[in-house]
């Protein structure tokens, strides 16, 4: 399968759409921003801060990422979601790549030109897993996989590799793949 530059710029519009959405949420004055606060628990129209403040909200968006399930399930009673790990790669290849290169996908394996000549490989799907901020053996897979697919990134150097575990709900963590 072959994603054309069209998956790419309906990405970016998207991007662009949270942007702006944020942007009218923001000029709003019934709306109030409260970022990078920690907060302790949410309950029916409130919430308290780890400071021990608490402020009534009728509406309340949470953000913050797989946290948000630990949060939410005293109010559902339930788990609505975990983290699913992802690792990826950043690749020099010996050549720089072809920026025209078509983005490809096998067997759950991304490999990605970006504008530089780097080039991004990716990634697993991890529900368990040990640690969400560090890469193994999995990783090596995967960029194995990449190299028998895409030849010219045996001996590439890795430039930057990483991994995190965002968000993902219970319903669709239970049929994701695991690598």
């Amino acid at each position: 399968m072959v994603i054309t530059p069209t998956t790419c710029q309906r990405a970016s519009i998207l991007v662009g759409s949270l942007a702006a959405l944020i942007a009218h949420l923001r000029s709003m004055k019934n709306v109030t921003f409260l970022e990078q606060t920690e907060v302790s628990s949410i309950g029916k129209n409130q919430i308290t801060f780890a400071t021990g403040e608490i402020i009534t909200a009728g509406k309340t968006i949470i953000t913050a990422g797989v946290e948000s399930f630990g949060l939410l399930e005293p109010l559902t009673g339930k788990v609505l979601g975990k983290g699913v790990k992802g690792q990826a790669v950043l690749l020099r290849p010996l050549e720089p790549a072809d920026i025209s290169s078509p983005i490809i996908y096998d067997a759950s394996t991304y490999v990605v030109v970006h504008d530089n000549g780097l080039v991004a490989v990716g990634s697993t799907s991890e529900n368990d897993y040990n640690s969400p901020s560090s890469t193994d053996e999995k990783l090596d897979a995967v960029i194995a996989h990449a190299q028998t697919i895409c030849p010219t990134l045996k001996n590439a150097d890795i430039v930057e590799n990483g991994c995190g575990a965002p968000p993902c709900d219970s319903a669709r963590s239970n049929h994701r793949r695991t690598t």
